[in-house]
């Protein structure tokens, strides 16, 4: 199961299509070096693939067999998918879960203080 830190870079190179760690860096507000980490970590899970220094997402078990000397097979990258994992498919479920707990909670309490006043 990835990180949030993790899930953020994966969905941010998903929105990017393919980024090097400075654009990575820049987006998330984390040190080059803690990208770097993290996205090789990513690269042995086989959820990206570096490639001429940049980071794309990789597509299931198949496409990582599509490798070849570090860059995509060209069919390949025409195949992938907005989201990588069920897990980052989970926590955004949850997060928006609970965005909308929360928004519905905000507009109760106003509702509420309206009221008193």
């Amino acid at each position: 199961m990835l990180s949030g830190t993790e899930a953020n870079i994966v969905k941010s190179i998903s929105r990017l299509g393919q980024a090097t760690k400075g654009q990575i860096s820049r987006e998330m507000r984390i040190s080059t070096d803690y990208v770097e980490l993290l996205c090789r970590y990513l690269v042995r899970k086989g959820y990206l693939i570096c490639a001429k220094g940049c980071y794309s997402l990789a597509h299931d078990a198949t496409e990582k067999h599509e490798v070849v000397h570090g860059s995509l097979a060209k069919d390949a990258t025409e195949k992938l998918p907005p989201v990588v994992t069920p897990h980052i498919d989970r926590k955004l479920k949850y997060l928006e879960y609970f965005e909308k707990a929360y928004q519905r909670l905000k507009k109760q309490i106003n509702e509420s203080l309206k009221v008193r006043r």
